[in-house]
């Protein structure tokens, strides 16, 4: 089928250029609105019980919101290409080109990366000592403030949960163990013992008042909370032996289940003023349809690259023609290259740069859909895949509409590397509407109200996060960024081997940590040059924060990278106080760094999982594999607990060894 007909004129390059508002017109009018409001399902529940969470109704969350379904731009709104900046503007986005191979990787936690040895600097525990040289404060961890905060049972369960990570063997095992157990039936039993060690250990619970006893326990200690539903999905060999139409059916379903219980855990956030709701996209709708939309993803960017000849970042119309579209799964569809072009260069200098792409070619874009249709085992294969990714952003609008309702911000997290492509479509689409500058409130004092995740690990990851920052700026609206150093980085490395494709994560360690610091400092840069702008001109606020965007979330347990983040922020002007940039670590790990920091004034959260025991199983092997490879700061944590118990029994001092394991230790919230 041809692409790119009428309403869209068709050029030759030799012909008098179309003019773009016509081009722009047509392709804003290409987004079709669902027929009806999104309805999240009737009557289904995950587990039965006390006050559940994971029941739903019938009601359309639009209807409770109040707000239109009828606008296209409401239900999906389109990306257009902006007019571009100046070079220099875009010196962000230019090394793209630099950057050939792999897909947009994958987030969330990995398996661990030692930070810089720091030397233990003879200090109180918990103050800020002076550290490197040049007199900025070092991280020293208190352990005694959460050990404090739990009872006896709960150090006695902590201390086993540790002993359990050391034995490298049954982590190993641990999902073969799971999988025969739930062969033989004995899943019952695998959920029992799990939900009185590890689940209370890293879980806040399953229960609304177990979530909330949580969330205020944190609160009391300085600490915010960002609620996460621990259900995740991934590509599995027996969806392939699936009748697709019933696959496809029961997805949805799932995927409707999982919107309302979000839309629960938003409620919940909001509960506690400043909260957080983290949303992982797997769920919502199913994983080969994420998969086969993200396809291109890695070789158009490949092509792109290698077409940058003389590396500058962009590309001309012949370049575009022989090298990039040709790697799309429907070029055979194409009736017009040029228009195809001029669609996408929307100042008419003749030449385009990634993003220029990104934004144009989006899934989203009704025009650009053919050019995703593709043979069998490459791309879309039916019109499906495109309704399903409609219903996925129905979902995902009305979550943002309820949480900005609300007054709850929202995370989306970052997952496998072969579904990235379309988590960060999703993510940026909602960005671009929730975010948006409102022209009658100075853009300084708009917070973002949805967060994207950019994972440090990928040799991708920091021109991501600043190639999203340029189109921030093109598009005008707030920047929200979560900064992780990554999950499964053996799986990806394993995959790319498999699939023939290079690696997309870092070769080294130390790729990493540079990268994940540098990923910082660029966005405290941001903040302080705006800040800078706007207090100049007003010297009574010199020590007033007024600058709410952009926003940095440092999600690690490197208690090395915190200290970076610290001191930069105090070199740039940008205090403690300051709610533009915050750490976040997960719950159970890393304890003394997140306490100390909260009773310090600083912006510390931590990630609240929660669902039934038996869907966050995948989250918790994680976390034991995690833990079984920081063998001596499992050490110490249990010394600091045999302390703790000693004192309780026998009373006397508290003599904890200050956890400084946690500078070589690193680890980001999913």
């Amino acid at each position: 089928m041809p692409i790119l007909t009428p309403p869209l004129a068709i050029q030759s390059p030799g012909e008098k250029p179309v003019p773009k508002e016509k081009t722009l017109g047509a392709m804003a009018k290409s987004i079709s609105p669902l027929a009806v409001p999104y309805r999240f399902p009737t009557r289904l529940s995950f587990r039965s019980g006390s006050r559940l969470l994971y029941s739903t109704t019938n009601t359309p969350l639009h209807s409770r919101l109040n707000t239109s379904t009828n606008d296209a731009s409401q239900q999906s709104p389109v990306v257009t290409p902006m007019h571009k900046t100046s070079p220099a503007a875009l010196e962000t986005t230019r090394s793209l080109s630099n950057e050939v191979g792999g897909l947009a990787p994958a987030a969330s936690i990995d398996p661990f990366m030692p930070g810089e040895d720091l030397a233990p600097q003879e200090a109180p525990p918990g103050t800020l000592a002076t550290g490197p040289p040049g007199g900025f404060p070092m991280l020293i961890p208190d352990p005694t403030l959460p050990l404090r905060s739990k009872t006896t049972l709960e150090l006695l369960n902590s201390a086993f949960v540790y002993k359990m990570c050391t034995q490298a063997w049954l982590v190993k095992i641990a999902p073969h163990l799971i999988s025969m157990a739930s062969t033989l039936r004995l899943s019952w039993l695998v959920n029992f013992v799990t939900r009185h060690t590890f689940f209370a250990k890293f879980c806040a619970g399953e229960t609304e008042s177990e979530i909330v006893r949580t969330m205020r326990k944190l609160k009391g200690f300085g600490i915010g909370s960002i609620l996460d539903v621990s259900i995740e999905a991934d590509l599995s060999d027996e969806n392939a032996k699936a009748d697709p139409a019933e696959l496809r059916a029961r997805w949805n379903v799932k995927a409707d289940v999982l919107a309302k219980e979000y839309e629960r855990s938003i409620e919940l956030a909001s509960q506690e003023p400043g909260s957080f709701a983290a949303l992982k996209v797997t769920g919502l709708t199913g994983p080969d349809v994420l998969y086969r939309l993200s396809q291109p993803h890695r070789p158009m960017h490949a092509a792109f690259a290698s077409a940058d000849s003389n590396k500058d970042g962009s590309i001309n119309y012949s370049e575009f023609k022989k090298s990039v579209l040709p790697t799309m799964p429907g070029f055979d569809k194409v009736s017009s290259s040029s228009a195809i072009f001029s669609m996408i260069d929307a100042d008419n200098d003749g030449l385009i740069d990634w993003l220029d792409i990104e934004m144009s070619l989006s899934v989203a874009n009704d025009y650009a859909r053919p050019l995703y249709m593709g043979k069998k085992g490459y791309g879309a294969q039916s019109e499906s895949d495109f309704e399903d990714y409609d219903l996925l952003m129905a979902r995902l609008n009305a979550l943002a509409d309820f949480a900005k309702s609300m007054n709850v911000r929202l995370m989306i997290d970052a997952e496998h590397s072969y579904f990235q492509p379309l988590i960060d479509n999703a993510a940026l689409s909602l960005q671009t509407r929730f975010n948006k500058f409102d022209p009658s409130i100075p853009e300084y004092l708009q917070a973002p109200l949805v967060f994207n995740t950019y994972q440090m690990y990928a040799k991708n990851g920091l021109s991501n996060l600043k190639k999203d920052w340029e189109r921030s700026q093109r598009e005008g609206w707030a920047f929200g960024a979560k900064l992780v150093r990554g999950a499964y980085m053996h799986l990806e490395r394993e995959r790319a081997s498999q699939m023939g494709y290079p690696s997309p994560i870092n070769d080294t360690i130390e790729d990493t940590h540079a990268m994940y610091n540098a990923g910082v400092e660029f966005l405290l840069d941001k903040i302080a040059s705006l800040q800078n702008d706007v207090l100049q001109p007003s010297p009574i606020a010199e020590n007033t924060i007024q600058v709410q965007n952009p926003a940095v979330f440092v999600a690690t347990h490197n208690a090395n990278s915190i200290e970076k983040t610290i001191q930069k922020a105090k070199v740039f002007g940008i205090p403690a106080q300051s709610r533009t940039v915050m750490v976040g670590q997960l719950l159970g790990m890393h304890d003394d760094v997140s306490y100390t920091l909260g009773r310090d004034g600083y912006s510390i959260y931590k990630y609240v999982p929660y669902g039934p025991v038996g869907e966050v199983l995948p989250y918790l092997i994680r976390r034991a594999q995690e833990n079984s490879a920081v063998l001596g700061t499992i050490q110490r944590e249990v010394d600091n607990i045999k302390t703790e118990l000693k004192h309780r029994i026998f009373g006397g001092a508290r003599e904890t060894r200050a956890n400084n394991s946690t500078r070589s230790s690193s680890v980001s919230s999913t």
